[in-house]
């Protein structure tokens, strides 16, 4: 749709596939944290993820539903992590609560509102975040390739934005990132760091305005 000029801009989880195709706005919504994982699980699994904590390695050894053609499977595949294509969103909640995956790993600020969802349904799921998978996934404004000049003008407001401290105070106060804060929270928590090898070179990972490192809670952004 974009490429037709059926709509102006989309957002979504960068690659190089992407960025070839349209022109990203570098500036990584969420301030990066789409790429912290929590995991949604079966509630019998429970022992079985506490285990993570001392042997990480053994999250190898489980099944992560993802989605069929997300980015996310690509890079989970890459990092020698088993992973069972699933072509629709819902269907996820039901192979887990059939246990025919062991997890299903979401953003930090998307899990916890599905799941509260889910439960209606799958009173099995339970979330856990103690050890929590990391990997560089920008989320950014994309726009058609005849469009540099809106892609300029989103650059320049969201810039603003964080110079002015907007973009935080949205994030801090927004119903579904709201939860996140204080940052100190995720203090005590084990992360297994991924390498996202279809991460584009012009990704702009030096500019610590731009993220939030949830290793580093002395961050300002805390």
């Amino acid at each position: 749709m974009l490429e037709r000029g059926a709509v102006d801009v989309f957002w979504a989880g960068t690659n190089t596939q992407r960025e070839a195709r349209f022109i990203p706005v570098r500036i990584p919504l969420f301030f990066g944290l789409l790429g912290y994982r929590v995991s949604i699980i079966h509630q019998e699994n429970l022992q079985k993820f506490d285990t993570l904590k001392q042997h990480p390695e053994q999250l190898k050894q489980l099944v992560a539903c993802q989605g069929e053609h997300w980015p996310d499977s690509d890079i989970l595949t890459a990092n020698d992590y088993k992973v069972m294509r699933v072509s629709r969103f819902e269907l996820m909640f039901t192979m887990l609560a059939n246990q025919r995956c062991d997890y299903f790993p979401r953003a930090i600020f998307e899990g916890y509102g599905e799941l509260e969802i889910a439960k209606k349904t799958y009173p099995n799921l339970i979330m856990y975040d103690q050890v929590i998978l990391h990997y560089q996934f920008p989320i950014y404004y994309f726009v058609n390739q005849k469009r540099p000049d809106l892609a300029a003008r989103l650059e320049y407001g969201l810039q603003q934005a964080i110079k002015e401290g907007a973009l935080l105070s949205l994030m801090q106060h927004h119903e579904m990132t709201k939860s996140l804060f204080p940052l100190s929270q995720w203090n005590n928590k084990s992360y297994i760091e991924l390498k996202n090898k279809d991460l584009p070179k012009e990704t702009p990972v030096n500019d610590v305005s731009l993220w939030i490192n949830l290793h580093d809670i002395g961050s300002e952004k805390n």
